[in-house]
């Protein structure tokens, strides 16, 4: 994404003369007028503005990019919009199992590297394609592949296999655009490559609807729990299905797919409210395949909208979190602290969807004063809203601690 920072800019920052300057932006609080004009005194403003925004660059990485943050070059915009490590390193995998090792894979728009490293690292050949020239040499420099800058639509004939990361920002890089609409190249560009047989994956925005897309396979990736992105494989890179993928730091890798013709996925059953309830990773339910995923591990769900699943005896399985039962009343306030004070519950923690309760504003209401951590799933259930209140199965409660 272009910045306000030149290309020679960048260029004159990594030399080795300005080393310390780099150091000491690093070093340097960024919200101290009083750093900034210590900077500045010893080196022109253009190079301090750049060295602040690489060190901000360099800490938003440590979480993304663990094992490059300290040495990447980035820009803020850059790294909010790359791919995390894990996720990158996944799509490399994928990728590698279908590549010969001597076809170019071309990374469109390339934005600072992040996936291009990955698939380097995974022995592919890589070329980064980015309309604006600091993305590339930034791709170049991070990635160690050659790169172009150039609008991609002006090398799609020499394309045979492609990995898509879209803008989705406004122009001022601002905010974020989730439509499909709004990103860049369009949908349009997408459904072209696909007519010109070229396999490749698009990263799209996790929200996405997979009836909108062209003909291909869906996969929501979901990372630590929470929905990462949306890819959308193409030509032989598809496999059947729609699938939801996970990649949680401890409990793995994970995929769950099934072979329904969109849009009508099988539904979920449904049943009452037993011992247990357990929650989904968000990527099950984004990918529609909670029906599935019930049949898969012998649940119901109490409700077709709430995302829930129950049964009589905890699952252990990756897909889902498991919660004890403890009481289910009707939602009233009052009623539900006076049942939490005779469960020793200390700090509370709210689960709900669509706006029944304030979940922050509850969950400082209704925190008790004992030492037990309970989750209060607060649902509405059509016109009524019902308060479950449960233990996580790796809490003790009492004397049963084997639950």
């Amino acid at each position: 994404m272009p910045t306000d920072i030149s290309l020679s800019t960048w260029q004159t920052l990594l030399q080795p003369e300005y080393k310390d300057l780099r150091h000491q932006a690093e070093h340097s609080d960024p919200e101290a007028v009083s750093s900034i004009q210590r900077l500045r005194k010893h080196w022109p403003q253009e190079l301090v503005h750049a060295a602040l925004e690489l060190a901000d660059a360099r800490r938003r990485a440590q979480k993304k990019l663990p094992d490059h943050w300290q040495t990447i070059v980035a820009n803020r915009p850059g790294i909010e919009m790359a791919s995390s490590q894990a996720l990158s390193r996944y799509k490399a995998v994928r990728l590698g199992t279908t590549l010969s090792s001597d076809q170019p894979l071309h990374d469109l728009c390339c934005g600072i590297g992040a996936d291009a490293m990955a698939f380097v690292q995974a022995g592919l050949s890589v070329i980064g394609i980015d309309h604006d020239p600091v993305s590339a040499w930034m791709c170049a420099h991070n990635a160690g592949c050659s790169t172009q800058a150039c609008d991609v639509r002006d090398i799609l004939e020499s394309v045979t296999a492609f990995h898509l990361d879209p803008s989705r920002r406004a122009a001022d890089g601002s905010r974020r655009m989730p439509q499909l609409s709004d990103m860049s190249p369009s949908i349009e560009f997408v459904e072209e490559l696909h007519n010109l047989n070229i396999p490749g994956c698009t990263k799209l925005a996790p929200g996405i609807s997979p009836d909108d897309l062209p003909t291909g396979q869906v996969e929501y990736i979901s990372e630590n729990s929470t929905m990462t992105q949306a890819v959308l494989w193409t030509t032989h890179f598809a496999e059947p299905g729609v699938q939801a993928t996970m990649i949680h730091p401890s409990r793995g890798t994970h995929h769950l797919t099934d072979f329904f013709t969109l849009p009508s996925p099988p539904p979920p059953p449904l049943g009452p409210l037993q011992r247990f309830i357990h929650t989904a990773d968000p990527a099950a339910e984004r990918a529609r395949l909670l029906g599935t995923l019930c049949q898969v591990t012998n649940t119901v769900m109490p409700h077709a909208a709430l995302g829930l699943f129950t049964s009589d005896q905890a699952v252990d399985n990756p897909w889902l979190t498991p919660f004890e039962v403890l009481d289910c009343v009707p939602w009233r306030q009052s009623k539900v602290k006076s049942l939490l004070k005779e469960l020793n519950a200390g700090i509370v923690e709210i689960k709900t969807r669509g706006r029944a309760v304030d979940p922050d504003q509850i969950q400082r209401k209704l925190r008790g004063k004992g030492d037990i951590p309970l989750t209060i799933f607060i649902h509405r259930f059509d016109t009524a809203v019902r308060a479950i209140i449960t233990r996580r199965l790796n809490q003790p409660f009492g004397d049963d601690q084997n639950a």
